[in-house]
């Protein structure tokens, strides 16, 4: 794989072509010839770990790539259906005109009938009588007040910080 964003090494190439075949998912054998590859190449620890860094920008910078194609491709997605429910409903507004219930056409067979399911309720909220309301209760855990006891120092059976991980960042 030439012509990349970055330069890359041929070793970290192949690193490259492992993680794809992976699908990005590195067990334990996978990270053991990562370590492996990194021993073996040659250079300084500093050439090591910007080659790293370089295909570890590469793989984020594909992955906004393909993030970004996918949200103009829903968008288009999203398009289509709602011109494809607009034509539904002139279609509909067309054959209620004419009175007509069934249509069978060469490639097709149109038939208009009502949604299925309970029927939607329109309600006007303020002149319904009190007999139909119902009062419901909720209780949520107040997460606050137990961070300031843990903060404090009070040991709690029910609660702990869940530890930090560490993470890198690249500038």
């Amino acid at each position: 794989m030439s012509g990349t964003l970055m330069e890359i090494s041929a070793e970290f190439m192949r690193l490259h072509d492992m993680i794809v075949e992976s699908e990005g998912e590195l067990d334990e054998e996978a990270m053991a010839e990562i370590q492996l590859l990194l021993n073996k190449c040659d250079g300084k620890l500093n050439d090591k770990l910007d080659n790293y860094c370089a295909l570890i920008r590469e793989l984020e910078a594909r992955a906004q790539i393909r993030t970004d194609e996918a949200d103009r491709i829903r968008k288009r997605a999203t398009m289509d259906r709602k011109a494809s429910e607009n034509l539904k409903r002139y279609l509909a507004t067309g054959l209620e005109a004419m009175e007509m219930k069934s249509v069978d056409t060469p490639r097709f067979k149109i038939t208009l009938g009502g949604t299925g399911g309970k029927q939607k309720l329109l309600l006007k909220e303020d002149q319904i009588p009190d007999k139909f309301w119902k009062d419901t209760v909720t209780s949520t855990v107040d997460k606050e007040q137990i961070r300031q006891l843990l903060d404090n120092g009070t040991e709690l059976d029910f609660a702990e910080y869940e530890s930090r991980r560490q993470i890198v960042r690249i500038m």
